[in-house]
């Protein structure tokens, strides 16, 4: 009995699974670049610094230590925390490297889980800026439900890390052998 194998030898998922993945794919590359546009971008037009609010915010988190270069850790987290979540959108919206940003999209989604945690253990009145001005699906001061979000997020970039993009993805056309996807015959095992 003959197995049908993708690229790298994986198992080929076929057209069913990979339908089913390109929707989480999306949805989370389309919040990463929201989350990433709206800290880099909202109220630019207006002379604003939407980076310098940002940083502003990350100094409130009281989570770097203080003295010393945390000034500059904290500007600099300030430019790559969103400049990441734009890029990891993209790849995931595009469905290019799915399965290393599904990865680094989990990792940084369970650091902003652990931060908010943090936030609500200390009992500090913060408000989240994670997507600049819109406070999505959660208002107000960070809660159980920034946590419950970024968790549920969290599990979304699991499964793209664990399953792929899906064969629906610019990956998938240009032969990415990271993206799980596969592509039906290239090679035949018994």
């Amino acid at each position: 009995m003959s197995a049908r194998h993708g690229c790298g030898g994986e198992p080929d998922r076929g057209w069913g699974e990979s339908s089913l993945l390109v929707l989480p794919r999306i949805a989370l590359g389309g919040v990463l670049l929201l989350a990433g546009w709206m800290k880099l971008f909202h109220n630019a037009w207006n002379g604003a610094d939407p980076a310098w609010d940002f940083a502003n915010t990350i100094k409130a988190y009281d989570i770097l230590p203080a003295g010393g270069n945390a000034d500059a850790l904290v500007v600099f987290a300030a430019y790559a925390v969103p400049w990441s979540e734009l890029l990891l959108g993209l790849a995931l919206v595009l469905g290019v490297w799915s399965r290393a940003a599904g990865w680094l999209s989990a990792v940084m989604l369970a650091a902003f889980t652990i931060i908010n945690i943090s936030v609500v253990a200390r009992g500090m009145d913060l408000t989240c800026s994670c997507f600049g001005e819109i406070e999505w699906p959660c208002s107000g001061g960070i809660s159980w439900c920034h946590v419950g979000r970024n968790a549920a997020l969290m599990l979304v970039a699991g499964l793209i890390a664990w399953r792929g993009g899906g064969r629906v993805a610019l990956g998938w056309l240009l032969g990415d052998r990271s993206s799980g996807a596969g592509r039906q015959g290239w090679a035949d095992e018994e």
